[in-house]
């Protein structure tokens, strides 16, 4: 006998998966989320001796490929050099903004088009006159680097046979006076290699060499070069002292690529070794940045009892300009090519890089 379809309907009810759904839930209260804390992990530290399946791991951004003697300068690449900003930024912006008058406001012709043209091929030179790239420092010991970028003019050996006169000296007349480079005392310091005040020099003969010579690099900046300057060697600065061209007095300007130009408006820095760098701690070296025909603005960084790096930068000069640098010749020879030894490979001076190229190398261990 079948069952009735009220008897199925019944079946159907007391299944166990229907009375559980059936069933009312019990209503709970979500609590919020708690907060958790991030911590972060600590830097795994590379391994001491890592082997070929396990390369050591890079720690920075920056990656390249040094010599054994190069030290990449601390700190990040600067792309303009301290006040370089302003003048770069203004003249872009005003380009830009008188290329949008022309285009969407009301052309003119086309006079305010080639303004805003102008403007920012003026933006772009400066861009280029006050970059202050990177620079990989040498390691070497008892080197000097250039303290400038450009073409070497002359490198030459001189003697001091003069010094600029004291107080005392000049109130009591014993100075003598020049017409184009000032006053004058007729003779040199004690210690012509102190560099304690600017000094009068003249070329040493062959045969005549002394134990207080010095060695003179000139590089010339043109105004397309980079005119940010740097430290020869780790040292502190001990004296800086400023000239307006001539003497004590306002003077001539000559163009920065000719002899003369020496003494234009010139900044004279001495830097005194620290020990560091396979130099003797104590021995100075001055390097004069001279100014222009066009440039007349020289822009120091530092001041005196300041300590620096190999080829730290100091100072700039504005557009086309000249850095001459003494050495004392009895330690150090000089490595580069000047433009009168007319060399057939460098008829122009060897080109040197501030801060990167050796131009002396030690002719004696300290």
């Amino acid at each position: 006998m079948k069952p009735s379809r009220s008897i199925l309907h019944l079946r159907k009810l007391t299944k166990p998966s229907l009375l559980k759904r059936s069933q009312p839930q019990p209503r709970t209260m979500k609590s919020p989320p708690r907060k958790q804390l991030l911590t972060i992990p600590p830097p795994r530290s590379p391994p001491k001796n890592p082997t070929p399946s396990q390369p050591p791991r890079l720690t920075g951004v920056m990656m390249s490929t040094l010599g054994p003697n190069e030290n990449r300068e601390a700190g990040a690449m600067s792309l303009l050099a301290p006040g370089g900003k302003t003048p770069v930024y203004a003249t872009a912006m005003m380009g830009i903004a008188t290329l949008c008058v022309a285009v969407f406001v009301h052309p003119l012709g086309h006079l305010v088009t080639l303004v805003g043209v102008l403007l920012l091929v003026l933006s772009t030179f400066l861009a280029n006159f006050f970059r202050d790239p990177d620079r990989v420092i040498p390691r070497d010991e008892g080197v000097l680097v250039s303290s400038a970028d450009g073409h070497v003019m002359f490198v030459v050996r001189e003697r001091a046979i003069g010094r600029r006169p004291s107080k005392a000296e000049t109130e009591s007349g014993e100075m003598e006076s020049d017409e184009h480079t000032g006053e004058w005392l007729a003779k040199a310091l004690d210690a012509p290699l102190s560099f304690t005040t600017e000094q009068r020099w003249e070329r040493v003969p062959a045969g005549e060499e002394g134990a207080d010579d010095v060695w003179r690099i000139a590089v010339f900046m043109s105004p397309l070069d980079v005119h940010v300057n740097r430290a020869p060697l780790a040292s502190t600065i001990t004296h800086m002292e400023h000239r307006t061209g001539k003497g004590c007095r306002s003077g001539p300007f000559r163009p920065a690529f000719r002899k003369e130009s020496e003494f234009n408006e010139r900044v004279r820095t001495v830097f005194s070794a620290n020990g560091k760098g396979g130099h003797r701690k104590g021995m100075d070296i001055e390097v004069t940045q001279i100014s222009g025909a066009l440039a007349r603005t020289i822009v120091p960084w530092s001041q005196i009892g300041m300590d620096l790096r190999r080829g730290q930068r100091y100072g700039m000069i504005r557009l086309g300009s000249r850095v001459d640098t003494r050495a004392p010749a009895a330690r150090f020879t000089p490595v580069v090519v000047g433009a009168e030894a007319k060399d057939e490979d460098f008829p122009k001076g060897e080109y040197v890089y501030a801060g990167k190229t050796i131009l002396f190398s030690s002719s004696r261990s300290e």
